[in-house]
C-alpha cells in the first residue's frame, strides 16, 4: 500500500562504502503528481496506453485512500462504547495532495474565493475523549492541558500516542518525514534545554512543529500547480 501512494521502480546499486549491492526504491516525480491530481474517471475508458495508466492511478489512489482511512479510524476508535470514526474519502484526498493546514484559491468562474481546510492530528484522537478537539489548535491545547482543556484531566500517553499516529498516516500517504519531523522538533528543544538552560518551554514545540506543517502546505500547493513536477517537497533533513 507504500507503494501505491509512492509511485516507483526498484533498481540495484553498489555501495560506495561498502562495496554490496543494494536495492533502492526510486520515486517516479510525475506519477506521484498525477495521483494527486482530480482525472476524470471518463479519461479511462477504452483500450489506449493513456486509459490503461489512468486505470492504474485511480487503483492506486483507491487502495492509498481505503488503508489511511483504516489506520485513522483504528487510532481514533474509543471502544465498544464509543465506536470510530473514519474520515470520508475527500478527506484522505486532501491529505494525498498535501492540504494539512492552511488554505486554497477557489475559482468559480470570474470569482475566486478562499476555502481552508484543518486534516490535522485531531482526525486521531481516540473517540472516547470528553470534549474531543475538533481542529488541530484545539488538539494542541487537548495535548499540553491548556485553553479551554485546562481543566480537563487526559492521558499525556493517549495524546502523544494520537499525534504519533497522525505522523504515521501522513508519512504512508505521502513519506515527507512527518514522523522524523516531530522527532527533530523534540530533540531541538532537549537540545537548547541543556544543562537546565530552559530556553524553550514544552509546549514552542508547537511553534516548530506547525511552523514546519504550514510551510509544508504551502510548498505542496505550489507543487501541485507544477507543470512539470520534481520531488515532492519533505520535512526530512531541515535541522541538518
Amino acid at each position: 500500500m507504500w507503494q501505491c501512494a509512492n509511485l516507483g521502480v526498484y533498481k540495484s546499486e553498489v555501495n560506495v562504502d561498502t562495496g554490496a549491492t543494494e536495492r533502492l526504491r526510486v520515486p517516479d516525480h510525475l506519477l506521484n503528481w498525477a495521483i494527486t491530481q482530480d482525472i476524470p474517471k471518463e479519461s479511462g475508458q477504452g483500450g489506449s496506453e493513456r486509459a490503461v495508466v489512468v486505470r492504474k492511478l485511480h487503483s492506486a489512489k483507491a487502495c492509498v485512500v481505503d488503508a489511511v482511512g483504516a489506520m485513522i479510524e483504528k487510532a481514533n476508535n474509543g471502544g465498544e462504547a464509543h465506536g470510530s470514526l473514519r474520515p470520508p474519502p475527500t478527506v484522505i484526498e486532501q491529505m494525498l495532495k498535501g492540504m494539512l493546514l492552511g488554505s486554497r484559491p477557489k475559482y468559480i468562474r470570474a470569482n475566486t474565493t478562499t476555502t481552508y481546510h484543518d486534516n490535522g492530528p485531531h482526525l486521531c484522537v481516540p473517540t472516547s475523549v470528553v470534549n474531543r478537539p475538533r481542529s488541530t489548535f484545539e488538539f494542541f491545547e487537548w495535548y499540553y492541558a491548556c485553553g479551554k482543556y485546562a481543566n480537563c484531566g487526559r492521558s499525556l500517553t493517549m495524546a502523544n500516542k494520537a499525534l504519533i499516529n497522525w505522523c504515521k498516516a501522513i508519512d504512508t500517504l505521502s513519506d515527507v518525514g512527518m514522523l522524523q519531523w516531530k522527532e527533530d522538533c523534540d530533540e531541538y528543544l532537549e537540545a537548547n534545554n541543556a544543562d537546565f538552560q530552559r530556553r524553550f518551554n514544552d509546549q514552542q514545540f508547537v511553534d516548530l512543529f506547525l511552523a514546519g506543517i504550514i510551510k509544508l502546505d504551502r510548498l505542496n500547493q505550489a507543487w501541485h500547480m507544477q507543470g512539470e513536477p520534481g520531488p515532492r517537497p519533505r520535512l526530512h533533513g531541515v535541522f541538518e
